[in-house]
């Protein structure tokens, strides 16, 4: 009515609403508002915020939306009147950081590289981007910040270190060329060789190399080994030459082209070995160097010995001569001085026995002997008178005796009657050797008177010759 009135009461200003900072990372803290003025009202905010409680205004930045909103506060209508306050808040959003495990074997190098941040830090020492080479499985944690709000993340990623297999490939070995060798890994799953080798199966190494064997484990890591195989070669072994000797004498064989040797005919361990077989003999022998032997073979040849023959031994009559003649060989040197040569003609004085040796055409000896025995010629001489008496003859005979006589008269008995008519008188005869000698000619002469002036005692019965010399008969 235009009438003034008084009123009485309390009055009060608009609230005022503020929160920390005005950016959060969704990691952070959750805020809490401060309000001046009214207490106990209500809290908004446009869509994507989340409070804890829209009685404290509390915010979850964790189930928040990262973006910008307004929190708006409200006070209660009683006692009245209702009033707000408003804050803006930004909740920037988190880096995102996936860094994947890994499995590595080890002494292998690993790079590991944050990704959805600006900068990053790691756990362990390591540096991001940069290689390294982890020495046993590990988790490494990664923080990255983006520079422009300074929010972070982690992320862990675990190296996983497999051991590297032990593998082995074999001792060394050292063979004989030629002999098959068989290499087999060890320590690891699977196995692969170089030189075009598999792994168990055997083969044939042409000379000595070193191989290497890649085993791989179930993890797949892998490692090698080496074994040397030397291929020691063969030794040639030679027995010599062939040889051909004569019945009765002997050879050396003499084996070259190894270290040591062994003859199969009686075990001698010599390179030379001195052989006397009796038969043509094939002798083997076993070289032996580093190792590896081989063998060879030589053959003796048994060579027929000249059969030499000298003859049947001879007898002859002193001064007589005789051949020697020796058959059965090409070449012949006898003994007794007569040396090289063949069909001598001899006169020994004395019996002798000639030893021959002979060459046959292949080179071997061969000896005989032959005795040539000297008989003594007979010594004959003719005894009785030189002289006869008329009418009567002379009776010549020989002083020995003899088995065969030859008269110059014909006869043939061992006394003649010879006569004047038969001189002159001679005998050949033939001793028990079948030697001959002829006796001096023997004068007979016939006597017309015969004077004897002798006394001949005779018995009854007795008879008496007279020669006509001077004797006496008793």
């Amino acid at each position: 009515n235009g009438c003034p009135k008084t009123v009485t009461g309390t009055f009060t200003g608009p609230p005022t609403l503020t929160y920390p900072s005005a950016t959060y990372c969704k990691n952070g803290a959750n805020p809490s508002p401060t309000v001046v003025g009214v207490a106990g009202g209500t809290y908004t905010s446009t869509a994507g915020l989340v409070f804890v409680s829209s009685a404290t205004g509390v915010i979850n930045l964790t189930t928040s939306t990262a973006g910008t909103y307004t929190v708006t506060y409200t006070t209660p209508a009683v006692p009245g009147p209702v009033c707000t306050a408003t804050f803006v808040i930004t909740i920037n959003p988190l880096p995102i950081i996936a860094v994947p495990d890994q499995t590595v074997c080890a002494g292998t190098a690993v790079t590991l590289s944050g990704n959805g941040a600006n900068t990053y830090t790691w756990t362990g020492g390591i540096t991001n981007g940069l290689a390294f080479t982890p020495l046993a499985t590990t988790t490494y944690t990664v923080t990255g910040t983006i520079t422009a709000t300074g929010c972070t993340s982690t992320d862990p990623a675990t190296i996983t270190v497999n051991p590297l297999p032990t593998v082995g490939a074999g001792l060394d070995q050292t063979v004989c060329a030629g002999v098959a060798v068989t290499l087999s890994g060890s320590g690891a799953s699977t196995y692969t060789w170089n030189n075009a080798v598999t792994n168990g199966v055997a083969f044939t190494p042409a000379a000595t190399a070193t191989y290497t064997v890649t085993g791989t484990s179930a993890a797949g890591c892998i490692n090698t080994d080496q074994v040397i195989v030397t291929v020691n070669p063969i030794p040639v072994v030679s027995a010599g030459p062939d040889a051909s000797i004569c019945t009765g004498g002997s050879t050396t064989l003499t084996a070259t082209g190894a270290t040591t040797y062994s003859w199969l005919s009686g075990g001698q361990l010599t390179a030379a070995i001195t052989v006397s077989p009796v038969a043509t003999t094939t002798y083997t022998v076993t070289g032996t160097s580093l190792g590896c032997t081989a063998s060879d073979a030589v053959t003796v040849t048994i060579l027929a010995n000249a059969p030499i023959n000298a003859g049947l031994d001879v007898a002859i009559c002193l001064g007589s001569s005789t051949t020697l003649t020796a058959t059965g060989g090409v070449t012949y040197v006898w003994d007794n001085g007569l040396l090289l040569g063949n069909n001598f003609v001899i006169s020994p004085t004395a019996t002798t026995t000639y030893t021959v040796v002979g060459t046959n055409a292949v080179g071997c000896l061969g000896t005989d002997a032959i005795t040539v025995t000297v008989n003594p010629n007979p010594s004959p001489i003719i005894t009785g008178p030189s002289t006869y008496c008329a009418g009567n003859f002379a009776l010549l005979a020989t002083t020995t005796p003899f088995t065969a006589y030859s008269w110059s008269t014909g006869a043939s008995s061992p006394s003649i009657n010879a006569t004047q008519l038969d001189s002159p008188v001679t005998v050949t005869v033939t001793n028990t050797f079948g030697c001959q000698t002829t006796t001096p000619v023997f004068l007979v002469s016939e006597n017309n008177v015969i004077i004897v002036n002798s006394t001949v005692t005779l018995c009854q019965g007795q008879s008496s010759l007279i020669h006509g010399n001077n004797e006496t008969i008793a």
